[in-house]
């Protein structure tokens, strides 16, 4: 899976033998061949043909643990109401390399010139 807590995991099979038509039963009550857009689990397959010959397989779908960050704000003093900032500690989870996007469109880990209502 991508992310954390997200709906796109699959499971694509590679069938091969039996009398056709092949039927699949999946645990999460799917009857198609592959399983496609699913959350982190295990998933068991039975594949049953013609015959009623049957395969029974399970399979894992994992995901990345969640995104955490840890911020550090810097407040606007009455002396500088532009002063204000907000540095990126740390970061941990998720799939690395990470990028950042701010609300001012700054990629950087950290962003400065914010202002504010100091408290004076």
């Amino acid at each position: 899976m991508k992310c954390y807590g997200t709906q796109t995991g699959s499971v694509v099979l590679s069938v091969s033998g039996g009398t056709p038509p092949i039927g699949y039963q999946w645990s999460n009550g799917a009857t198609t061949k592959d399983l496609v857009n699913v959350g982190a689990g295990v998933y068991t397959v039975t594949v049953r043909d013609a015959n009623g010959c049957q395969s029974v397989s399970s399979y894992t779908i994992s995901q990345p643990t969640e995104i955490a960050a840890v911020f550090q704000p810097t407040l606007p003093t009455c002396s500088n109401l532009t002063g204000g900032s907000v540095r990126l500690v740390s970061i941990s989870g998720g799939t690395a390399p990470y990028s950042y996007t701010w609300s001012t469109g700054s990629t950087a880990s950290s962003i400065s010139g914010l202002s504010g209502a100091p408290i004076c």
